[in-house]
């Protein structure tokens, strides 16, 4: 396990909240976990933040605009220009 995961994970086992669950998910499943796996949470808002990261981080990359849109049937948003 990565130790930046390991890491992470040690700050979550610290915090206060024993409502509290976090998985570090690989393409083989999950690699790393805290918490009870079982218990459920509304995502709320969080999952705008996670969308956010996950369109932010290959731009960060060098992905382009083009690939981030590949496939969206919606086209451009109005007043965007390549």
């Amino acid at each position: 396990m990565s130790g930046s995961f390991e890491a992470a994970l040690e700050r979550v086992r610290g915090w206060a909240d024993d409502r509290v669950a976090v998985a570090v998910i690989g393409a083989d499943g999950i690699v790393a976990s805290v918490g009870d796996p079982g218990w459920l949470a509304e995502w709320a808002s969080v999952s705008k933040l996670v969308t956010a990261y996950a369109a932010l981080h290959p731009a960060e990359h060098g992905v382009g605009r083009h690939e981030l849109r590949h496939g969206c049937p919606l086209g451009e948003p109005a007043g965007v220009a390549d």
